[in-house]
């Protein structure tokens, strides 16, 4: 069974539960190397933070590359 989990809206993110951790969600990529929340100059620039990575999408759903894996993102809540 899969839980849902609340979102105010997308991209919705998917990946492998062994990456979670490496997610830098909306802070700076440097904050998964340094170990603590590192705000990113530009949110939704995809070089400085993963949040800006996933909204380069241009479909509704994409494969995108991250770290040494792949996510899935959804564009947008499902309906």
């Amino acid at each position: 069974m899969i839980k849902w989990i609340e979102t105010t809206g997308g991209p919705i993110i998917i990946l492998p539960a062994v990456e979670v951790e490496n997610w830098s969600g909306c802070f700076s990529t440097e904050s998964i190397s340094a170990k603590k929340i590192v705000v990113a100059e530009d949110f939704l620039d995809p070089n400085e933070s993963d949040y800006g990575k996933a909204c380069q999408i241009e479909d509704y759903i994409e494969i995108i590359n991250f770290n040494n894996s792949e996510a899935v993102v959804l564009g947008d809540a499902p309906l």
